[in-house]
């Protein structure tokens, strides 16, 4: 078979085509593929670069956060005592009677403290903050009026999960004057101790002398809190 001049040149057309397709196939793709793997690299490794950038420079703003709240929450527990075991808060009850130059006759306090929660004095600056807005009061009500929805954080009633309570009583003997010493003083001096209930007794016996002697007791009920320290 006797090939045309046409017939030649198509064919050199065709190998011309096959070899610009290999060379595409084998050779031009793979860089590009290439080329779009390194693209992707590339954009995933700025895109840490940017956030480890944002990292940086919030590291400072964010330290200063946690000092400021550090700082913030040892001035709220500033006045309340360590935390500290039943032994430890013996102590410190002990020490606290005898330095009202009274006699401690009975002690007890409760094997382990509790989590408290405290509510507010509603005229107080933090129970009025803690009082709900008008907003917060409709949107208690609408709850109220559609059990399904969820709860809201409104009212003065403050969960503090940081603060322990131990339950104390004591009984102690002495000068009635020095009993009210020690009230006074728990109450003005002490803002980590309440005292939730007193009895003053005064008992009347006879000495072996012979003589008629009146024994007076105060026996108070207290809640001591404590709360953790953090250092700064």
């Amino acid at each position: 078979m006797k090939l045309t001049e046409k017939d030649k040149k198509l064919l050199y057309l065709l190998c011309i085509l096959i070899i610009v397709a290999i060379f595409g196939f084998f050779i031009i793709k793979p860089q590009i593929d290439k080329k779009s793997k390194l693209e992707d690299t590339l954009s995933e490794a700025e895109g840490k670069k940017n956030s480890m950038e944002v990292m940086i420079a919030t590291a400072p703003s964010s330290e200063t956060i946690i000092e400021e709240s550090t700082e913030s929450y040892n001035k709220l527990v500033e006045d309340f005592y360590p935390l500290m075991n039943s032994n430890q808060m013996e102590s410190v009850i002990t020490e606290m009677v005898l330095d009202s130059h009274l006699t401690s006759l009975e002690l007890d306090v409760s094997s382990r403290p509790e989590p408290s929660e405290m509510e507010a004095y509603f005229a107080s600056v933090k129970g009025q903050q803690a009082q709900p807005t008008e907003e917060e009061k409709a949107d208690s009500q609408e709850q109220s009026d559609n059990p399904s929805s969820e709860s809201g954080e409104g009212g003065s009633t403050v969960t503090a999960s940081a603060v322990y309570t131990f339950k104390v009583s004591v009984t102690a003997t002495g000068a009635e004057a020095d009993m009210k010493g020690l009230i006074d003083k728990i109450c003005a001096d002490c803002p980590a101790i309440r005292i939730t209930g007193y009895e003053l007794n005064t008992k009347t016996g006879i000495s072996a002398s012979n003589e008629v002697k009146s024994v007076t007791s105060l026996k108070l009920d207290m809640e001591v809190y404590m709360a953790p320290k953090q250092a700064e």
